[in-house]
C-alpha cells in the first residue's frame, strides 16, 4: 500500500466509487482502525495507476504503485459544532499524527464502516458511536449505538436501501461482563427515522465471542453473518421479502416480546 505506515490495529475498509466514468473523480477508500488514537485513513490511487488499470482491466497494481506521484493518503478531522456537539463539520489532513489526536479525541477504536452514495457510515465501540459522515458537504452526524437490546460495543456494519430509505445494520462485540451481563451478540438494526429493531439475538448467551462478517445476497434476501466461535449462519425473511424491504416484521427496541429470529 501507499499509507507507509508499517501495519496497524486495522478494522474495516469501505470505498466510494461512485462515479466510476468520471475522469475527475478518483475512487476513495477509507480505512478504520481499532485503536484509541486510530484514525479513520483515506486513499486515492495514483491518477496514472488508475488510468493504466482502467485500460488494461488489471487493478492488481492500483494499491501498490504510484508512478506520477500523485497518490494521496489523509486523515479524518472533525470540528463539532459550538452549540450541538453531535455535529459538525470535518475536513481531511496528510498530518498522521493531527489525525491520531482528532480521533483520540472524539472518535476512538473505530471498526466498522460503510458507504452508500456519498454518506460514509462508522461506528466506535470505545463510546458506543455512529457517525454519518457526508462526503460531498463534509459535515457529520453522530448518536449513540445504544438503543434497547443492543447495548454492548457495535462491530462491523452495512448499509442497504430499502423502500423507506437506507437501514444500518449492526454486529456487536458482546464481550463477556460487559453491559449486557453475557455474551449475547447479535445484529440489530436502525432506520433512517432513528427506529432500533433487533434482527437476532443470542438469547441464551451461549455463542461466545462477537458477531462479525456480515454480508447480504445482491437481492437482500439472504443475510450471513458469523459468530466467532465458530458458525456461519444464513438467515432470510419468513415472508420472502428482502432485508430493507417493507414490512420489515422484526422486533422493535420498545418491544422486546417480538423477534425475527434467533441464533440458538
Amino acid at each position: 500500500g501507499q499509507n507507509g505506515r508499517n501495519g496497524g490495529h486495522y478494522e474495516g475498509v469501505a470505498y466510494d466509487n461512485r462515479f466510476p466514468d468520471d475522469a475527475n473523480f478518483r475512487p476513495k477508500l477509507f480505512l478504520t482502525e481499532d485503536r484509541s488514537n486510530g484514525p479513520l485513513e483515506r486513499f486515492q490511487p495514483s491518477v496514472q495507476a488508475l488510468a493504466d488499470a482502467k485500460a488494461s482491466g488489471d487493478y492488481s497494481n492500483l494499491l501498490h504503485i504510484d508512478p506520477d506521484n500523485t497518490a494521496q493518503t489523509d486523515y479524518l478531522l472533525i470540528t463539532p459544532d459550538a452549540n450541538i456537539d453531535t455535529q459538525g463539520t470535518f475536513i481531511w489532513t496528510s498530518s498522521l499524527s493531527a489525525g491520531r489526536d482528532n480521533a483520540n479525541s472524539y472518535f476512538q477504536n473505530c471498526e466498522g464502516i460503510d458507504v452508500r452514495n456519498g454518506m460514509l457510515y462508522m461506528t466506535c465501540k470505545a463510546d458506543k458511536l455512529l457517525f454519518i459522515l457526508n462526503l460531498d458537504a463534509l459535515t457529520y452526524t453522530q448518536s449513540s449505538t445504544k438503543s434497547g437490546a443492543f447495548n454492548d460495543q457495535p462491530d462491523q456494519i452495512a448499509a442497504i436501501t430499502g423502500v423507506n430509505g437506507d437501514i444500518m445494520y449492526f454486529c456487536e462485540d458482546g464481550i463477556s461482563g460487559g453491559e449486557s451481563g453475557d455474551s449475547g451478540s447479535g445484529v440489530h438494526a436502525r432506520d433512517a427515522t432513528g427506529q432500533g429493531y433487533t434482527i437476532l439475538q443470542d438469547e441464551g448467551s451461549g455463542l461466545t465471542g462477537e458477531t462479525t462478517g456480515l454480508a447480504f445476497s445482491p437481492d437482500r434476501k439472504l443475510m450471513i453473518v458469523a459468530y466467532q466461535q465458530g458458525r456461519i449462519y444464513k438467515i432470510w425473511r419468513e415472508d420472502g421479502r428482502p432485508f430493507g424491504g417493507q414490512m420489515l416484521d422484526i422486533r422493535y427496541h420498545s418491544a422486546p416480546d417480538n423477534i425475527f429470529a434467533f441464533a440458538e
